[in-house]
């Protein structure tokens, strides 16, 4: 009664009758893909049938034709593999559940993404043939985001569907959605920071079974909403673990002497053994470094919160013994299964009893190289901003790699403006360093200043340049140490910079300046709102300056003395005289490729004197270098005030409510001396920073020490100590690290 017919010869129906000699067929045509919500419409072709043809449909989706509820579908379909993307979202194939009657070309509503297995059934009298084909649905406007990735590193068991690694080891993550738009979240299911970029570099420093899950958001033009994918890896305890400072050394000259100073503190609750030992660029390093011949005797016992501090770690006859050895990598290696250390280090020059110098950054490492840099991490280009060679500066670059593998680097040196001037590759073996002047790269415009952009396909790439001052050898090292921020296009990223300020007092000959410079690798312009806050001397009553920059799309701008040239346009009092010391906060909206393509900032304070500068670079913070209440606590070590070196203790709020900070001041065996306890943001007395000289604190002997910073109610601080030479007032700039 329900079935439709169609005579032989009709129009619009399927095989004729008459049974002209040949064999009956049945072929099933349409569209392969479709989309929820329209219509996709099939034709069956039924030849050589021996009288009138009827049909019966399944869409296999359980429904009736046009959409209707015809029972028997079956949900979505099982476990998700590893690395599938959409997984979750879709239905299983479906066999035939139950066949319904419907005309030879049929239409089919379907209302969920999946793939399904359409299927056709003609038949005139005994003759019967059935015909299949797939067809696969997807969600009306953009597709969903690829959440599918690439694992370079590890070991893959087809059997159970998980890599395996070692622990320490480290493994490159690539996720292969093309949408330039589209935002990255990677978790690695070990408690670790997520990562925000396309492409991570992780390392699991414990074993177990661990879960990598990929979140990636579409754009809402090429792609559109939320994608999973997930990987399974079990993963070998690791057996090494040390802490890495590439560019250590010892080096003589007939114009003075380059040495190492390091401070290392344990910041968990069990001890802990940490064991020195010193490679050579000029060395063999295997590629396994726990063969390395750690010596015990070159070892340090550091109980819970315990410190310890060297001078020339190198050279020294009683630390090292390597005087004059040159440039290489120091290694801590440390206890498996404590907490990692936390270390600062210094490499610098003296001449004349006066020091000039810059910290150098540390890397936790396995046995196979680089698994995490102890201060931020970053992934991609790497950009190093605001370089020059005139008259006052040269610069020159260094590009390490930190693994057992050779890397293979490039380089790209643009102009501030955009032109290219340099494009250039270099091989480099595992644990070793590039080294190239900047006149070897390109020729330098005395009037221009320069970024310089390194990616690497293979090793583990740290790149960083020195900027050398050519009246008094003062070094600042310059490295891409912007906090990479997952933010979704249109909502506002915040970053701080502490320590910005601008000291003129002719009477003491005090004249302190701060530069900083802003690259934006977006194809969008970028508008970076300032806010600087700061308390003028003599007074309780914070001032804040508001001011705008515009960074076109793939151009950077350097604004030397920032203070006095930029900020003081937009100030109710003149900025150049007196003091004004504070935090900057720079925000913007996130573009349409924020994902991949970061601001970048650099930034340095120092004195400006008639013999040449002495300074330091800024570190740039989001709030993930920043600690929250109950959050734990940000430490430093190596803080000392003494006949040689005073310190000062940075601490900046990220909010405008009031906030009460703790700081402890720890000696080397652990105890704490003395604390201080400073209120933020608290109106008429103070503001979002301060910094506070160490002489503040009771009990301070003059050794090294470890300051230790809270949040004890409010909102999240950040915190640095900043160490002067008193000699020539050469700075350090150390950022607070977190701890327990």
């Amino acid at each position: 009664v329900f079935a439709y017919t169609a005579e032989s010869g009709g129009g619009g129906g399927g095989g004729g009758g008459g049974g002209g000699g040949g064999t009956p067929a049945l072929n099933l045509s349409g569209p392969s893909t479709g989309t929820v919500g329209s219509p996709v419409t099939f034709t069956a072709t039924a030849t050589n049938f021996p009288g009138a043809v009827t049909y019966m449909w399944d869409f296999g989706d359980g429904t009736a034709p046009g959409g209707g509820d015809g029972g028997g579908g079956s949900g979505g379909g099982g476990d998700c593999p590893p690395v599938v993307p959409n997984c979750q979202g879709f239905q299983s194939i479906e066999t035939p559940q139950s066949l319904v009657p419907g005309p030879a070309t049929n239409s089919h509503t379907y209302t969920a993404t999946g793939a399904f297995l359409v299927t056709v059934q003609a038949s005139s009298g005994s003759t019967v043939k059935t015909d299949t084909m797939t067809v696969s649905i997807g969600t009306g406007g953009p597709q969903p985001p690829i959440s599918t990735f690439n694992i370079l590193g590890a070991t893959f068991n087809v059997l159970n569907n998980t890599w395996f690694v070692g622990g320490n080891v480290p493994v490159t993550f690539s996720a292969s959605e093309p949408d330039p738009a589209a935002t990255f979240d990677w978790n690695f299911g070990d408690g670790s920071a997520h990562e925000a970029t396309k492409s991570a570099v992780h390392s699991f420093t414990s074993g177990g079974s661990k879960t990598v899950t990929l979140t990636v958001t579409g754009s809402g033009s090429q792609t559109s909403g939320t994608s999973v994918g997930t990987a399974r890896f079990s993963v070998d305890a690791p057996v090494f673990k040390a802490v890495m400072i590439p560019g250590a050394g010892s080096i003589e000259s007939s114009s003075g002497t380059w040495a190492t100073d390091i401070s290392v503190t344990n910041p968990g609750t069990a001890a802990t053994t940490v064991t020195l030992y010193f490679a050579a660029f000029s060395d063999v390093i295997p590629a396994d470094l726990s063969t390395l011949p750690f010596d015990s005797t070159k070892s340090i016992p550091l109980g819970p919160r315990e410190s310890w501090s060297g001078i020339d770690v190198v050279g020294a006859a009683d630390i090292l013994n390597r005087h004059g050895v040159g440039k290489g990598l120091l290694l801590l290696k440390y206890d498996v299964g404590s907490e990692a250390p936390i270390v600062t280090a210094r490499v610098y020059f003296t001449a004349l009893g006066a020091s000039f110098g810059t910290a150098l950054p540390s890397y936790l490492v396995g046995p196979f190289g680089q698994t995490d840099l102890q201060d931020t991490k970053t992934a991609g280009d790497q950009v190093l901003v605001g370089l020059r060679n005139d008259s006052l500066y040269r610069f020159n670059v260094s590009l390490f790699n930190a693994s057992s593998q050779g890397g293979t680097f490039h380089l790209n040196a643009f102009t501030e403006q955009g032109e290219q001037v340099a494009s250039t590759d270099f091989s480099v073996p595992a644990y070793s360093q590039a080294g190239v002047n900047d006149t070897d790269l390109f020729t330098p415009d005395p009037s221009k200043r320069y970024v310089l952009k390194v990616s690497g396909s293979s090793g583990a790439l740290q790149a960083f340049a020195s900027v050398l001052d050519r009246r008094n050898n003062d070094l600042v090292q310059v490295a891409d140490d912007t906090p990479r921020v997952a933010a979704a296009p249109g909502t506002m990223v915040d970053y701080f910079i502490s320590g910005v300020g601008r000291i003129e007092d002719a009477g003491t000959n005090t004249h302190w300046r701060t530069d900083l410079r802003f690259f934006n690798s977006s194809a969008y312009e970028r508008n970076l709102i300032m806010e600087f806050h700061y308390t003028p001397v003599g007074s309780t009553m914070e001032k804040i300056v508001l001011g705008s920059l515009k960074v076109a799309p793939g151009q950077g701008t350097s604004i030397d003395d920032f203070v006095g040239n930029f900020l003081n346009q937009y100030a109710d009092e003149d900025l150049t005289v007196g003091t004004a010391l504070g935090v900057l906060k720079v925000s913007h909206e996130a573009p349409a490729d924020a994902a991949s393509a970061p601001l970048i900032i650099g930034g340095r304070i120092y004195a400006d004197l008639s013999t040449g500068s002495a300074g330091m670079q800024l570190s740039t913070y989001s709030a993930a270098q920043t600690v929250a209440v109950g959050g734990g606590a940000l430490m430093m070590p190596g803080a000392q005030t003494n006949l040689r070196f005073r310190t000062n203790i940075g601490i900046f709020a990220t909010t405008t409510v009031a906030t009460t900070v703790h700081i402890s001041a720890l000696r080397q065996d652990g105890v704490v001396t003395s604390t201080f306890d400073y209120t933020l943001n608290n109106p008429g007395l103070t503001g979002a920073f301060a910094q506070i000289p160490m002489t503040a604190f009771s009990s301070i002997d003059g050794n090294p020490m470890t300051m230790r910073v809270e949040s004890l109610a409010g909102g999240s601080v950040g915190a640095y100590i900043v160490t002067v030479d008193e000699i020539s007032a050469d700075t350090v700039f150390i950022q607070g690290q977190p701890g327990p």
